[in-house]
């Protein structure tokens, strides 16, 4: 994999995946379980999550750049909720 050849492979893998739960929603115990807590335990893989639209565009498109394993979690509110223009020429550091 990628972190146990210290970078010596590029693998360039980007994940995009809901993350949280929906505003006012009651998921119950079996679909409630948080999924960012099961990828913080690989080791190598990059994690992140996004505020606001904007933000979540520029992360994709610096994630999408990278050499290596990255996953994004945009939250289920942010996705339901937020709306406006995104700026196309961003790219998050």
């Amino acid at each position: 994999t990628y972190a146990t050849t210290g970078g010596q492979f590029d693998m360039p893998m980007t994940i995009i995946g809901a993350g949280g739960t929906a505003p006012n929603q009651a998921l119950g115990a079996e679909h409630s379980q948080p999924l960012h807590a099961y990828v913080m335990g690989i080791p190598g893989l990059k994690i992140c999550t996004a505020a606001s639209p904007d933000a979540a565009y520029g992360i994709t498109k610096s994630m999408i750049r990278d050499n290596g394993p990255c996953f994004l979690f945009c939250p289920v509110k942010m996705m339901k909720e937020s709306k406006g223009k995104v700026d196309l020429d961003k790219c998050m550091p």
